[in-house]
This record gives structure tokens, sequence and C-alpha cells, in this order.
């Protein structure tokens, strides 16, 4: 039986084939915002901005393909 572990990287892969609704919802639920308070240049980074879905996902695929800087 599949574990939600595999649906998350299934997801990620873009081994489900759903035009690429698993991955965005994936992203939006089970990803935190992985900036520190005070960044700036960011698209949040306003304060008439509301964080959202068509703010957040694209913020958080940059993200995700954005190098490693430490481990």
């Amino acid at each position: 039986m599949p574990t939600n572990l595999d649906y998350i990287i299934a997801a990620l892969t873009g081994e489900i084939d759903d035009g690429g609704a698993s991955f965005e919802s994936v992203v939006h639920y089970n990803i935190d915002c992985p900036h520190v308070e005070g960044e700036t240049d960011l698209p949040c980074d306003n304060p008439n901005v509301e964080p959202c879905r068509d703010i957040c996902v694209p913020c958080k695929i940059e993200w995700l393909y954005g190098e490693y800087d430490e481990w």
C-alpha cells in the first residue's frame, strides 16, 4: 500500500499525470514558506499583498529548484 511519502515523492517528481495539479497541491499544502521574516524582494514583501496560493506556490517552486547552499 502506498504511503503519504510515496504520494509526495510521486507528485514532486512528476510521476502523477494530472497536468501538474498534484505537484501544485503538494507544494501549496505540504511545504511551508522557506523564507525567513525580514527577507526582502519577495513577492509577499508588500504590506498591500496577502500571501495566498497564487503568490506562494510560484515562490515555493522557485525555491525548490534553487541551489541548496548548505548541508
